[in-house]
């Protein structure tokens, strides 16, 4: 039986809902055909309630047992399996026939699925070569991607990534043209793009020595002019690299990256480039020129969202020793306060802020001076009753600077209606 909204273990720390909206909950189109191997169903962590994808396999009556073995052996790889690329496995079950393994969380809308992971637990292929008997219920699980290879073994089997390869020509054709309907529709290239037709024929070459691997091919694509040559995937294989690049190639990165930014997709920017700079900056693996793309990238945040991800990241770089960082910071106030709690401003910005007034950088010195005009507002009335009248003063009357104790009467004019009404110029 197919386990669904049931706990069949108190002790189990997750509860399973439905099927999740996915192609592997339908049917399939052939009843001769085997059951999918796991089903997808939606499911929560019983101690949080944060959401968790559910894997299950019936083990009903009548089964295929050499899809039981392979379930089995899968999820014994991947208890021990760690891997960017692969969903996270957190605990599993079997009782009364029905093994369950909760792989990883699911991905809400608009959540950080904080690893390149793959959507399903595609491990259908990873097996112990002791095992070679569950080959067969994979070629009758997947008749339309096998490589002829396994059908003609007189071909031969060419090298280890051959099969892989053909499976690749397989995805790129479905990509472009929809399901596969039989492997003999790979002869038309249908709407696949010019710049894709040369190595797409090379991936379905019948001979399985003629296929590239995946080095070269991966080489070829990204030369000038061809199809991965474009600024998605550039910018994709920097960020899986960015924590080891040189500080100046990071840096000359960012700071070309706020251009382009226009041109990526929107979900690429949001779960991909997102995160990696959020990362980045708290690692200290980048440095103020981090900050603009940032910026740019989290205004498609609702307001709840870029207070819970964005606010706490910047709220520990106010405090950082590095002046450019935060020289930057202040420079770009008027981007993000108005995300800013003012709770949080009284609180943990300002105390960082106020250190700028007598630092010994002019520039930091006169943007401090200059932010006040934003955060001031944001203060509780004990801070711009008192402290921020008697600093601004300090600047006003002793300055070195001409220009910069004019700044400071200027932000003291306009801030005058957010002051207190016993508060006059003449504060000491």
């Amino acid at each position: 039986m197919w386990l669904f909204a049931r706990d069949p273990v108190r002790d189990f720390p997750f509860e399973l809902g439905p099927p999740d909206a996915d192609p592997d909950a339908e049917p399939p189109a052939d009843p001769a055909a085997p059951a999918p191997l796991w089903r997808l169903l939606r499911g929560r962590r019983k101690a949080d309630g944060a959401p968790v994808s559910v894997f299950a396999h019936s083990l009903a009556p009548g089964g295929d047992p050499a899809a039981t073995a392979l379930a089995r052996a899968g999820l014994k790889r991947l208890r021990s399996l760690r891997h960017p690329n692969v969903l996270g496995y957190l605990d599993s079950l079997e009782a009364d026939g029905a093994p369950v393994s909760v792989f990883a969380h699911s991905l809400a809308p608009g959540g950080d699925p904080g690893a390149t992971a793959l959507a399903r637990a595609g491990l259908k292929r990873l097996r112990s070569l002791r095992h070679p008997n569950v080959l067969g219920y994979l070629d009758s699980l997947e008749r339309e991607d096998n490589p002829p290879e396994l059908s003609a073994p007189s071909r031969g089997q060419g090298d280890p990534w051959a099969g892989d390869m053909w499976r690749l020509g397989c995805l790129i054709w479905e990509v472009f043209n929809g399901p596969l309907p039989r492997p003999g529709a790979l002869r038309s290239f249908g709407k696949l793009p010019p710049g894709l037709i040369p190595p797409f024929s090379e991936l379905v070459a019948a001979d399985p020595g003629a296929r590239p691997g995946p080095g070269p091919l991966l080489e070829r694509l990204q030369r000038p002019g061809a199809f991965l040559a474009c600024a998605l995937v550039r910018t994709g294989l920097f960020l899986e690299h960015f924590q080891v690049r040189d500080p100046s190639e990071r840096r000359t990165f960012l700071q070309e990256l706020p251009p382009l930014l226009e041109s990526l997709p929107g979900p690429f920017r949001r779960h991909k480039l997102l995160p990696r700079l959020l990362e980045a900056l708290e690692l200290g693996s980048a440095d103020a020129s981090a900050l603009p793309p940032l910026l740019q990238v989290a205004k498609v945040l609702d307001p709840p969202e870029y207070q819970e991800r964005i606010v706490p990241v910047l709220v520990r770089l106010f405090s950082s020793p590095e002046r450019g960082l935060r020289l930057r910071l202040l420079q770009l106030l008027e981007e993000f306060i108005e995300f800013l709690p003012e709770a949080t401003v009284d609180s943990q910005i300002f105390p960082h802020v106020a250190h700028g007034f007598l630092d010994s950088n002019p520039a930091i010195r006169e943007q401090t001076v200059k932010s006040m005009v934003l955060l001031a507002p944001k203060l509780g009335e004990g801070r711009r009753g008192g402290e921020l009248p008697r600093l601004l003063l300090r600047v006003q009357g002793g300055d070195a600077l001409g220009p910069l104790r004019c700044n400071a009467t200027l932000c003291l004019g306009r801030l005058a209606p957010h002051l207190p009404a016993q508060v006059s110029p003449e504060t000491p």
